[in-house]
């Protein structure tokens, strides 16, 4: 299988959506990881002051439960740097860039979803396994036929079709 790569500007348009894009991204994934944060650690804190109130001791095992909870808040951390870097940076990069890929692919199947009323290209592409197009371009092609398809140089997110 081989498809055909060009890279050329990206539209205003098609810029402002990968703007929006990131930071949609950006927020949601903030949020998820200050709130699975803030559990661990309001957790570890919790254990920390474990006390005997007779003896207003701290308990070694509770001590040392804590230290454990704190290693995994830093693993949590580092393991949400790691994630923003692959998922979420790559659409910054998309739109400081201001390139995207047009990739000359092969329609291998057409199918039509009743239930949710989409219609949907398979492609040769080494991208993409299928696209969600309108049902204007649906009935304009047919198997066999070459699309290109139009997507974000980094992240690789689909941006059209023609």
């Amino acid at each position: 299988m081989t498809t055909s790569l060009f890279n050329t500007e990206l539209s205003l348009e098609e810029r402002t959506f990968l703007q929006d894009s990131y930071q949609k991204h950006k927020r949601r994934f903030i949020k998820n990881t200050l709130f699975i944060t803030s559990i661990a650690f309001f957790i570890a804190i919790s254990s920390l002051f474990k006390f005997d109130m007779e003896t207003k001791q701290v308990y070694l095992n509770w001590f040392v439960f804590a230290c454990v909870q704190i290693v995994l808040i830093a693993l949590v951390a580092i393991s949400a740097l790691i994630a923003y870097y692959i998922k979420i940076h790559p659409i910054k990069k998309d739109y400081l860039c201001n390139y995207k890929l047009i990739e000359v692919v092969t329609i291998t199947k057409k199918v039509h979803m009743k239930a949710t009323n989409t219609f949907h290209f398979y492609v040769l592409s080494a991208f993409r396994l299928s696209i969600e197009v309108d049902q204007v371009i649906f009935d304009q092609y047919e198997v066999d036929d070459e699309l290109n398809l139009e997507l974000s140089y980094y992240s690789h997110c689909f941006l059209g079709c023609y």
